[in-house]
């Protein structure tokens, strides 16, 4: 429990020692717990006061059901998506979020090997699961905003917590809002300490080491946030905390 309650404090106000010493010591077990727990209650939280109701009316609108519907199946509609919500809430935090982290490790393993650095998976699955506790942060200050309101519209759930660009400049262009959306001060702090994780890990000065996953932040904002959302026709997107984004 001391360890619970430390290593947050510790990464924040000692990042440079305390991420290090996490890593050469494996301790990832806390941060993905708290990872974990903050994400499922920033989902739950946006689902206590996600407006279903609005959400479903409007995409029945949109799909020419609103005028034949009847009471008693719309009324079920806005249960069913309210439940929806809390599940997929609780689902990102047990589920999702590991496996994003065990993504983000192995993508960080490839890219190691491509320029041809040994490393340990379990010591750059450590580095992400500590590198992640300013997402944990996020989706706790989330889910705070969240609980703070009577209602949400599901289109104000990326606003809700203004941390990136994207969110205090409003631009016409799809792309470039995606583009500012990737400039995230949790996100950028994530990359930091993923930084002096992967120094730990593979040996590389910590000046160097930040420049590589740094690098490798731009190719996934290149190709997640901006890229493949183009092609989908997509809205931007917020990076990967804040609840339900």
């Amino acid at each position: 429990m001391t360890s619970f309650l430390s290593l947050p404090a510790r990464v924040v106000v000692d990042p440079v020692e305390s991420v290090p010493t996490a890593v050469a010591s494996r301790r990832w077990l806390w941060p993905l717990l708290i990872l974990c727990l903050t994400s499922a209650f920033s989902g739950v939280a946006f689902a206590s006061r996600f407006d279903a109701q609005a959400a479903v009316l409007s995409s029945l609108a949109q799909t020419g059901e609103l005028e034949t519907i009847t009471d008693h199946d719309l009324a079920e509609k806005i249960v069913r998506s309210q439940h929806l919500a809390v599940v997929s809430g609780v689902a990102k935090g047990v589920f999702v979020m590991p496996f994003f982290v065990f993504l983000i490790a192995a993508a960080v393993k490839f890219a190691s090997w491509l320029i041809g650095r040994k490393t340990k998976f379990v010591q750059l699955f450590t580095g992400v699961s500590v590198a992640f506790l300013p997402i944990a942060l996020a989706n706790l200050l989330f889910g705070i905003c969240a609980l703070a309101q009577l209602s949400i519209p599901l289109e104000a759930a990326k606003t809700l917590l203004p941390s990136s660009l994207g969110a205090l400049i409003h631009v016409h262009s799809p792309k470039l809002g995606r583009l500012l959306a990737g400039v995230d001060f949790f996100n950028l702090w994530t990359v930091g300490l993923l930084g002096l994780g992967y120094a730990e890990a593979s040996g590389m000065k910590k000046g160097r080491a930040l420049i590589f996953v740094l690098i490798l932040y731009v190719c996934f904002v290149g190709v997640f946030m901006v890229g493949l959302p183009a092609m989908a026709g997509a809205h931007p997107g917020g990076g990967p905390h804040g609840g339900p984004h």
